[in-house]
This record gives C-alpha cells, structure tokens and sequence, in this order.
C-alpha cells in the first residue's frame, strides 16, 4: 500500500504551553497538564478539548491525550483538532511511533526542539484509513487498561482475604520469638561493618541479599552483589534458607516476603531481617501476610521504628511483635487459597506481557501500511 511521505510540519502544529505557577492553581477544575501528564487542575482552561500534550522539558517525549479542555504548561507542545487536519487519535499514535523520548537536545535538562520533531517523516494514509488505525490501536489499549486494572486488583486480594478472615479474630496473642525454630540463629540480619566490606564483592558468588530482592512483598530474584564461596564461611550464620520469612528493616521499613524453595546459596544483608520459622506452628506465608496487613503487627511496627535520620526496626522490636496465630488448618486453607490468586495472578501477567506485543506489533505494522 502506498501513501504519500510527509513531514510533521506538514500536517500539525505543535504549539507552546504556558506556564501557570502551582501557587496561582485552584486545584480544582480542569486538568493541568505538564511534560509527564496531569500536575494539577484549574478553574481556567488554556485550550479546548481534545487535545495531545507532548513533553518538552523534563519528560521529553510523553504523550498525553486528553478529551476535556485543559490548561498545557511551559513544559509542554500541545496539539489541537483545530491545529490537524489529520484524525486526533491517529495523529496520536503515529507520534507515539516515532520515538520522540529519545531526541534529547540538552544534557543539563532534557529537553525537545520543535524544529526537529517538524522535520520527522511517517506516512498519512486517507481519513478513514487513519480512523481504522486509530480504533484497532485504541482498542489494544483499552484491553491493555483493562488486564493491568485486574493484575491491581489480584494484587490486594491476598490482604482483602485475610482481613476478612483474620481482621477481627480474638485469638491469643504471643510475641514472634516464641514462633521461631527452636535453636540459635533462627533470627538473624548483617553482617554488619567490616565482616563484609564492599571491595570484597565479585561478579559472581554466593548472593547477598538486600531490600531490592524483597519488592512488592515478593522475593525477587538475581543479585546485585555476590561473595566469593571462602569470605561466605566466615558469614555462613546469615545464610538464608527456603521458606524463611525476609522483612525489610531499613530504608523502605516492613516490607516481607517469603524465600522460595529454588533460592541459590545466600546470605542476609544488615537491610533484612531473616526469619526461619517452627514450621509445624506457623506458616511462612500466613505470617508474611499477618505482619503486611493486621493492624496489630502494622501498629507495632510504625511506632517501633528507631533512627532519627532513617527509620528503621531491629531484631529486638520484631521478636516483640504481637503475632496472632489462628489454627493450622486455617493457615493452610489460607495459604491454598493465596496460592490460587498467585497463579491466577501469574497467567494474567502473561496476558499482560501478550497484549504488550501484539500493541507493539500492530503499532509498528500500521505505520507501515501493513494493517
């Protein structure tokens, strides 16, 4: 198929924001819209709706449609249906196309010369040819939105369950040492200082864990830092066992997880706090979710917090925690039930990953004329 090659200059014009002052907004009304999307709102539009925003300063590049009149700030290009001939939404999408984040032009701030998004070139099929494109992207989209609401959703199901089962149980309460393994070592955080200092990391080793293996209250795996199998026998109490229970006690406090069955050889770092449980009274995944989601455990733990400079917990204050732990039954219909959403969880995200292609792919093959 072919369709005449023109320049951006040719079918748009990109006009300039202007600025309005955080301190001069109503905050309520219509959108204000900066370089990476909406800032605020104000009682006064600056234009009519629709409209594309574009980045200009700071996040240079971004798109941002808006139906409703709005006011685009002095960070930002913005286009009007009165500034196209060309269909809004298809003129939407073949900008996304043409890789405007990445045509920087200053290194102090980012920044997007006009001029040289004008000289850009891309196709323009007929009118109703850019309304198809634009529907079949939109609607690519709009399932995109939809799996990325359900993925949100399956995320805070795990705490709506236990706080409808658990939330306002009046079971006794015991504090968390008395749930540990019996034995030394069964709680434990470091090394700390000069037992492990940073030019003795290497490529590649036994791993150090540390809060970034503990996002999303999930154990994410792969380490940045590693030691060499010799310095992990001086460390070898900080090892890190299957099903221990990992709780963020610096930086970004009380995040938890619990260490999957395949973890490679491992140790703490003075960032987590490492618990090994007696696993035939308490269950790993019902205390991770205890500690995330009771107000009990999140009251203990926010008023626990030392560190004038940065919040953080220690070993002390966590063997303290109140833990309320219903029967083992219940624990591990629980945990069954969590296991479900996980896995109803984990096929979403590969839909989510899907749909991701297929927009690529259509994004890429209808800017071609192969749609």
């Amino acid at each position: 198929m072919s369709w005449p090659v023109v320049s951006v200059k040719d079918i748009c014009e990109l006009k300039y924001g202007k600025a309005l002052k955080a301190s001069a907004r109503s905050d309520a009304g219509y959108p204000v819209v900066g370089a990476g999307g909406v800032v605020g709102a104000h009682a006064e539009a600056l234009i009519g709706g629709p409209s594309i925003v574009v980045g200009r300063k700071g996040s240079i590049g971004s798109l941002t449609y808006l139906v409703e009149p709005s006011w685009p700030i002095d960070t930002t290009y913005y286009v009007t249906e009165s500034g196209t001939e060309a269909d809004l939404r298809w003129l939407y999408w073949a900008l996304q196309s043409l890789g405007l984040n990445g045509m920087n032009k200053s290194a102090a701030v980012p920044g997007l010369n006009r001029e040289d998004v004008y000289r850009l070139a891309l196709a323009l099929p007929p009118l109703p040819e850019q309304r198809r494109i634009a529907s079949i992207l939109d609607r690519v989209q709009e399932m995109q939105t939809q799996r990325d609401e359900t993925i949100r959703q399956l995320d805070s199901l795990p705490g709506h369950i236990y706080m409808q089962r658990f939330g306002a149980r009046l079971d006794p309460i015991s504090p968390l040492e008395d749930w540990l393994a019996q034995g030394k070592n069964s709680m434990r955080t470091g090394p700390f200082g000069s037992q492990m200092l940073v030019e003795e990391f290497v490529d590649s080793g036994v791993a150090v864990l540390g809060i970034d293996n503990v996002r999303n209250n999930s154990f994410q795996s792969g380490a940045n830092r590693h030691i060499t199998l010799e310095k992990y026998k001086e460390l070898a109490r900080y090892k890190v066992y299957a099903d221990d229970v990992l709780i963020t006690i610096m930086g970004t406090v009380g995040r938890a997880c619990v260490v999957p069955a395949a973890i490679p050889l491992s140790i703490t770092s003075k960032h987590l706090c490492a618990l090994t449980l007696d696993r035939d009274r308490l269950l790993p995944g019902y205390l991770q979710a205890y500690i995330l989601n009771h107000p009990i455990a999140r009251k203990h733990l926010g008023e626990s917090q030392k560190g004038a400079i940065m919040a953080g917990l220690n070993m002390s204050i966590l063997r303290r925690l109140p833990v309320l732990v219903p029967s083992m039954r219940e624990q591990q219909r629980f945990i069954a039930d969590i296991a479900d959403v996980s896995a109803t969880r984990v096929s979403a995200l590969t839909h989510q990953s899907a749909l991701s292609e297929l927009a690529m792919s259509l994004q890429h093959r209808a800017f071609k004329g192969e749609l």
